[in-house]
Parts: C-alpha cells; sequence; structure tokens
C-alpha cells in the first residue's frame, strides 16, 4: 500500500460538517437533522446518525463527478485493494454486477457467464440485452452445492465464441469456492475478452494470505465487493473495482452516472470510507484471529454425529481451485431434514440467524463481527442439534439440482413480449417472462426466456412446501401462477 490508511477523510469531512460545523441547513434532506424526524425514531436509534445524512455539497463532493473528499477516498480504496480504480456504489453489489456487465456488453453481445449467478446479472442481462452463453458449474455430489466452472469449460465457450465480449465469473461462490481465475483471466485476455468478477461474499480477500487471492490482483478488469457483507460497512454499501485495460475508465464511469442515484447516502458512503481504514490498518491481525477461531470452530463441527463441513479438502486446483474458511457450509442431510427445515430450526429454537439454507446444507457466514462467544454458541447450538436429532436416511432429502433449461429468447426479447399469468401446473412447456428464484441466494429456476419443464415446476412445488422467500410468481389463495409468454 502506498497511501496513508490513517486518513478516512470522507468520514472526517462528513462528521466535521453534520456533528460540528452548527450550519443551518436550507437544503434537503427535509428532516434538517433530524428535527422532523418521528420522537419514537430518535429515540430507539439516537439523534446523531441523523446529522449525517446530509445532502451533496461542495465540502463533502459529489458520487457522480468526485473531486475531492470522496475522489480521496476512492483512491485510498482502490490502494488497498489493488485496482486502478474504485467507485463507491449505495445501491450493493447488485448495481455493481449491473454497471461491470452494462460497461461491456451492448445489444447481442455475448457474455460467457455460470448458471449459478446471481439474479443482478441476469437483470443486467436483461437492460443489456446481451445474450449468454452459459457454462455448468461442478456440483458437489454429497452436498449438491453448485461449485466454480472448469477452466476447460470456459475455454471451449471462448473457443466456440471468440466474439464474446466479457466473461462473469463468481469469485467465490456463495459457498466460498473460486475456480481457478488466473488460468481463466490469462486465457479470456488472449482473446482480448473482459473478465468480470461478482466478489460480493469476498471484499476480504487478499487481506491475509490465508485467503483467496482477489480477482482484480489476479487481473480481472472490473469486480464488485460487498463490503457490508465481509468488510465492516453499512448494508447496500459497496464497491466497484476497476483495472485499465480492455474497458475504458469513461465507459464505467458513464455508465455508473446513468444508473446511480443523484441523491447518495453519505452514511452508506462515510460507512465504506472508515472500513476501509479499519481493513487496512488492523485487517491483517484481525483475521488471524479470526482465522484460528473459525477453523477450531469447523474441527470441532465436524467432530459432531451427522454433521460434515465443508471445507479446504474438497479443493481439486480446478472449478474448486481455492476456499475462503469464513465460509460455514455445513451439510446436515444426515438427519434426514432439509436445509430449509434446519434453517428455520436454528432461529427458532437457538436464536441463531443463518445465511441461509439449501436442500442439504446450511451456510453460516463469519466475519469480523464475530468472536470466540459468538462462534463458541453456534458450536453449541449443533451439538445440541446432533444430541437431540436421529440420523436418518439421507435420501430422504429431496435434492433440487441446478439446470439450464432450453432458451428460446434471450432475457431482454422474453422481458418485452406481451405475457399473461398462468397456473404454475397448467405451464410446462410455455416459455417464462420472468425469473423464478429462492431468495436467498437469488440464484433463478428459470429466467425470461427459458421453456418451463415438469422439473422446474416439481422443484418450485417443493421449494414453497418448505417456506422458502420465493420471487417471481405470484400466489392466489392454494393457486401457484407465474408470467409466461403469449402463444
Amino acid at each position: 500500500m502506498k497511501n496513508n490508511h490513517q486518513k478516512a477523510p470522507l468520514y472526517e469531512a462528513l462528521t466535521a460538517y453534520g456533528l460540528k460545523a452548527n450550519a443551518v441547513p436550507f437544503d434537503v434532506p427535509g428532516h434538517k437533522f433530524g428535527k422532523a424526524i418521528p420522537t419514537q425514531f430518535k429515540d430507539d436509534v439516537g439523534e446523531a446518525i441523523f446529522k449525517l445524512d446530509v445532502n451533496s455539497m461542495k465540502e463533502l463532493d459529489s458520487l457522480s463527478n468526485p473531486t475531492g473528499v470522496i475522489k480521496e477516498a476512492e483512491s485510498l480504496a482502490a490502494d488497498l485493494f489493488c485496482a486502478d480504480h474504485a467507485f463507491f456504489l449505495v445501491n450493493g453489489s447488485t448495481s455493481g454486477v449491473q454497471k461491470m456487465i452494462l460497461s461491456t456488453c451492448s445489444d447481442g453481445d455475448k457474455i460467457i457467464l455460470p448458471r449459478n449467478i446471481h439474479k443482478s446479472a441476469f437483470n443486467a442481462i436483461i437492460l443489456s440485452g446481451a445474450h449468454p452463453i452459459y457454462i455448468d458449474p461442478v456440483i458437489d455430489e454429497t452436498s449438491g452445492v453448485s461449485m466454480g466452472v472448469r477452466t476447460n469449460d470456459i475455454k471451449q465457450a471462448i473457443d466456440s465464441h471468440p466474439d464474446a465480449k466479457a466473461i462473469f465469473i463468481l469469485h467465490p461462490t456463495y459457498f466460498g469456492y473460486t475456480s481457478d481465475l488466473k488460468a481463466i483471466i490469462d486465457y479470456a485476455h488472449q482473446k482480448d475478452i473482459a473478465v468480470l468478477a461478482d466478489q460480493s461474499h469476498g471484499s476480504h480477500f487478499s487481506l491475509h494470505p490465508d485467503f483467496p487471492t482477489s480477482a482484480i490482483a489476479l487481473g480481472a478488469d472490473m469486480a464488485t465487493i460487498s463490503m457490508h457483507k465481509t468488510g465492516g460497512s453499512l448494508t447496500q454499501s459497496s464497491i466497484l473495482l476497476h483495472n485499465n485495460g480492455i474497458v475504458p475508465f469513461s465507459r464505467v464511469r458513464s455508465t455508473i452516472n446513468i444508473f446511480q442515484t443523484s441523491s447518495a447516502s453519505y452514511l452508506l458512503l462515510a460507512s465504506l470510507d472508515i472500513a476501509r481504514k479499519q481493513l487496512a490498518l488492523e485487517g491483517k491481525d484481525r483475521f488471524e484471529r479470526l482465522l484460528n477461531l473459525v477453523k477450531l470452530a469447523a474441527k470441532k463441527l465436524n467432530k459432531l454425529k451427522g454433521i460434515d463441513v465443508l471445507g479446504s479438502d474438497h479443493l481439486d486446483g480446478d472449478a474448486m481451485h481455492s476456499f475462503d474458511p469464513t465460509k460455514l457450509t455445513i451439510n446436515m442431510s444426515a438427519f434426514g431434514m432439509s436445509g430449509f427445515k434446519v434453517y428455520d430450526y436454528f432461529k427458532t429454537h437457538y436464536n441463531i440467524q443463518l445465511e441461509l439454507g439449501e436442500t442439504h446444507v446450511v451456510l453460516a457466514v463469519v466475519s469480523l463481527g464475530d468472536d470466540e462467544t459468538s462462534l463458541n454458541t453456534l458450536v453449541e447450538a449443533f451439538t445440541d442439534f446432533s444430541k437431540t436429532h436421529k440420523l436418518s436416511d439421507k435420501d430422504a432429502v429431496k435434492s433440487v439440482q441446478l439446470q439450464t433449461p432450453e432458451m428460446v429468447y434471450t432475457p431482454r426479447h422474453a422481458f418485452f413480449k406481451p405475457s399473461m399469468l398462468i397456473d404454475l401446473n397448467k405451464s410446462v412447456g410455455m416459455i417464462s417472462a420472468d425469473s423464478i428464484m429462492v431468495y436467498p441466494p437469488g440464484i433463478p429456476l428459470v429466467v425470461p426466456g427459458e421453456k418451463i419443464t415438469e422439473r422446474i415446476i416439481k422443484d418450485y412445488e417443493y421449494l414453497n412446501r418448505e417456506n422458502n422467500i420465493l420471487i417471481g410468481a405470484h400466489h392466489k389463495d392454494d393457486d401457484i401462477y407465474i408470467k409466461v409468454l403469449k402463444p
């Protein structure tokens, strides 16, 4: 790091204005340092936060064209994360993913990407009009978890579609595994194809040698990191990282400004700045302590009856090239319960909020906010569960395997075609007009333009019975309707 990370220029400027300057505001927001905020709200959360919720002005810079403290803060972030440029985002990594794709792909351009991507990438394909070329990820046989993609599969896709404009890669997957991104980047760049990385779940990469190397340090053209997930900033704050080369800086800047709010939250922006400072000054030492704790927790969990923690033993040097140990993916299928049921059970019986459940596993995300107490609480809950539940037939848990349905129209073409609602059970063979998914993690069963199969319907019905949060369908009493294209 070449810059002075003792500074937090944006955070310091915001607190100086909001907490010390005693300005008389005749600008927006209209609550005027919290004076118009309901008393109950202020009593519950305190008053200082509202004094930091202010509007863009000269001394606080402008997110759309930074020249002052925001520019300085973004430069410090770029330095920490080994990028040429950093762009602060206030609409989460959803916006970062969309801006990466829209910065590289126009209507009809091909983009190569794995099927287990987040809904934000599918939505970006709709917005851009890009033509997706899907790669099937490797599926772990015992847990049913989607891993990374094989390097040869990417190379074959590039060779078959040398006119592709971009490759979009998860780095890591939701469960902490990365593909051999360096090999993918090297091959793609030989063909002048941009590599975009969804590093939403890996903002801490490269800050400790036991973590995978960050995508941008490996040479990716752009990467989006969710600082709010693992970096210590507020929810909805993320950073888009950019390296000079295939994708021009001016193109990224213009694309961001098209979709970015003109009323960015300074609370979110300042949280990015102060979180970056903490990671730069304390990150390596704090992650060292955390990794020792999480590795011990994983070791204890693996000793419990019926419990299997996915880890570095699954690495194959390719589709499972490296692993983030702060993702505790725990296979619970030995108890004959789906991960969805275990997820609900832990909240009801132990007041533990896990990140997500899948058919066979649950995921616990560990971060700098955890310590020995919280990890012991987690281990104790799984210990109790293991003691109080009997082992069962693993086949009792239904498996919902990721699939790639037949694409009849591109997502954008289908999204804007006339559509209608139809009973789910009458939709076999119809073409979907919407994305249907479980959230989290937000990987669609089907997206606009794809043909609906009987398997998709059965998987949806199962996921609905498991009391998941489902997006894209419409429930009317006991009937389920989905949007399909009109014949």
